[in-house]
């Protein structure tokens, strides 16, 4: 099943990392987004699973390469150009960075992302979104027997 929006209202163009701005979130406007569409930037006011925009929802019992693959995908139905980089990747301007970090056994999925001054935010569904001490909190080492983390580029693709 593929979620039906109005694409101008969910696509916006940035020439910034998205600003952390949680009073956008007051009220039911946009209360029960949940992690991708926040950490890709799109109004959309419901919960979302990855791959729900173009018809792949994609649940948690989805291959690391079937998600990261319908990200990049549903990235292009957003307008934007997603790439899975390294974590020591640089953001050109007009970029920013989001993180994937995946539970090893259960699959659960959540998605964070770098806002425009450096800190790191997400959102669950119902709640304000809220920064985060991302290497403490969300940061999942190579080796880690419970999770397992991606990181991507985000830009406006070129026309």
């Amino acid at each position: 099943m593929r979620i039906e929006v109005e694409k101008e209202k969910h696509n916006r163009r940035f020439k910034e990392p998205p600003k952390f701005y949680p009073k956008r979130f007051k009220g039911d406007r946009l209360k029960w987004q949940g992690c991708w569409p926040y950490a890709v930037n799109a109004k959309y006011p419901y919960f979302a699973l990855v791959g729900d925009f173009i018809g792949k929802r994609r649940k948690y019992n989805a291959t690391n390469e079937e998600l990261i693959a319908t990200i990049i995908e549903e990235g292009k139905y957003f307008g934007l150009e997603i790439k899975q980089v390294d974590e020591k990747y640089k953001p050109q301007k007009g970029e920013y960075i989001i993180y994937l970090k995946r539970g090893i056994h259960d699959g659960y999925y959540h998605f964070l992302r770098r806002d425009e001054n450096g800190t790191w935010s997400h959102k669950h569904p119902g709640k304000m979104p809220e920064r985060v001490n991302f290497k403490k909190e969300h940061y999942v080492p190579e080796g880690d027997h419970f999770c397992v983390g991606f990181f991507f580029s985000v830009k406006e693709k070129d026309s």
